[in-house]
């Protein structure tokens, strides 16, 4: 019931704080503003008791479930050796692909708008 009550009192000082910054000048109007929102969080904060943070409890849980650690590396994504011929090879297709198609951009633009004949 209390809860209730002072659901209806924020939104009752809500309503007459909106009425009121209606018929103020600018200036007064946001320090207006400024003093009902402080005064409604704090008033929210003391009202509603103390949150927990409770990640860290859960912290143990967590690593139990992470697999085992070992020596090996088991993810091999972007990891030595490389092969020299296929990081070469696919270097020049990325460039080739690239250059192809800005360079057959141009060309199809210089044609299409008359330029080169």
């Amino acid at each position: 019931r209390t809860n209730e009550r002072k659901e209806k009192e924020v939104i009752s000082i809500g309503i007459i704080a909106s009425i009121v910054v209606i018929t103020m000048s600018t200036a007064a109007r946001s320090t207006q503003i400024a003093r009902t929102a402080a005064r409604s969080v704090a008033r929210r904060q003391m009202s509603s008791e103390p949150k927990m943070h409770t990640a860290k409890d859960k912290w143990s849980e967590l690593l139990a479930k992470r697999p085992p650690k070992d020596d090996i590396d088991t993810h091999l994504c972007f990891h030595p050796p490389y092969n020299g011929p296929a990081v070469a090879a696919g270097l020049f297709v990325a460039f080739a692909v690239g250059y192809g198609s800005m360079g057959f951009g141009m060309y199809h633009q210089q044609k299409k708008q008359g330029y080169w004949k």
